[in-house]
């Protein structure tokens, strides 16, 4: 399966500093395991966009809240439309392999 992390990696030295993963055959951004393995204090996703938005690549769609520290942003990974976003159970995070947190249609 085709998995890149997401355009925001660019701004983290390290991966396991990268909280989201983008899975580009299916347009799905989703968490990154490790991330949050290390991190277990994530409290909700607030969403700057609702579903049917378009977006463009790196625009700010939301962010992750954290009970400790500053929120990490969520950024879209491509140019298109926001069709669904998920609030996962944070609690599972660190536990799950991987949750879904927002579904892409790429713009042609």
């Amino acid at each position: 399966m085709d998995t890149t992390l997401s355009q925001e990696l660019d701004l983290v030295a390290d991966p396991e500093d990268q909280a989201l993963e983008f899975l580009a055959r299916s347009c799905e951004l989703r968490s990154y395991f490790q991330y949050f393995a290390n991190r277990t204090d994530c409290a909700g996703i607030r969403w700057a966009v609702q579903a049917g938005t378009i977006v463009t690549a790196r625009q700010v769609i939301g962010e992750l809240l954290f009970d400790t520290g500053a929120p990490v942003k969520i950024v879209a990974p491509i140019h298109g439309t926001l069709v669904k976003t998920y609030d996962p159970n944070v609690a599972e995070l660190p536990h799950r392999p991987s949750q879904p947190i927002a579904l892409f249609l790429a713009r042609r």
